[in-house]
């Protein structure tokens, strides 16, 4: 159970701290390349269906498998 408190939210962009490189929009573009990245392969797999043998079986194990990936990779790193 999360709490929601305004206090959280200041600041709402971090300052860029020039050692590590976080902070400032210079994260925010870097989380939103890597977003898109995400989306345009993930958009792949459906795309490639036209040239699947059996898409109403592979293409549904394959949308699910990677996303089951993902979102294993995104547990491992937080």
């Amino acid at each position: 159970i999360t709490v929601i408190k305004p206090a959280n939210y200041h600041p709402f962009i971090p300052p860029h701290n020039p050692k590590t490189g976080f902070g400032g929009f210079s994260g925010i573009w870097s989380g939103v390349s890597m977003i898109f990245l995400a989306y345009i392969g993930f958009d792949s797999i459906a795309a490639n269906s036209a040239e699947a043998k059996k898409p109403q079986k592979t293409m549904p194990r394959g949308i699910i498998g990677s996303l089951l990936i993902a979102v294993v990779l995104f547990a491992a790193v937080t």
